[in-house]
């Protein structure tokens, strides 16, 4: 029985994972709050941010671009009420032509004209079981590449849905 509370745990950590992902595309601060991370999480981009701190980044930059992003390949190990979870991830933003603000143009860098910017990394996360369920109590985002381009060069650029 152990294996399948186990089993159940690392599933329950990957929703977790993915409602992260939700969460950002659709800007719920109050989700990232609430469904995802502990009060007291420490999340590094750029620097060590609290909870706060990185919602009130998410919220600078996010309300200015649409984006996409897609969780691959989660590596979860459970210990008790403790996960460490590695996992890929591709971002896919378009970015208006600027100006922006600087979270954005600190991320992007400035557009003069609107841009499609790709960017892959790993989420290196430590994930504790809370009264609520499992939740991020440290992410540290690594970016490993990007790719960026004048937004509308794709196959699907007649079929995207309006901003």
């Amino acid at each position: 029985m152990a294996g399948q509370d186990q089993t159940l745990d690392k599933v329950e950590v990957i929703q977790t994972l993915n409602a992260y992902m939700q969460a950002i595309d659709a800007s719920d601060t109050d989700a990232l709050r609430n469904r995802v991370f502990t009060a007291d999480a420490q999340i590094t981009l750029l620097e060590p941010l609290g909870v706060d701190g990185y919602c009130g980044f998410v919220d600078a930059i996010m309300k200015e671009i649409r984006t996409q992003h897609l969780l691959m390949g989660p590596v979860v190990v459970v210990t008790g009420d403790e996960a460490r979870s590695q996992a890929y991830f591709v971002g896919f933003h378009r970015v208006p032509a600027g100006p922006n603000s600087e979270a954005c143009d600190a991320i992007f860098g400035k557009t003069s004209e609107a841009t499609d910017v790709i960017i892959g990394g790993v989420y290196d996360d430590h994930v504790v079981r809370t009264t609520a369920g499992w939740r991020i109590k440290e992410r540290r985002i690594k970016l490993l590449w990007d790719n960026r381009g004048t937004a509308g060069n794709t196959l699907a650029a007649g079929w995207m849905a309006p901003a």
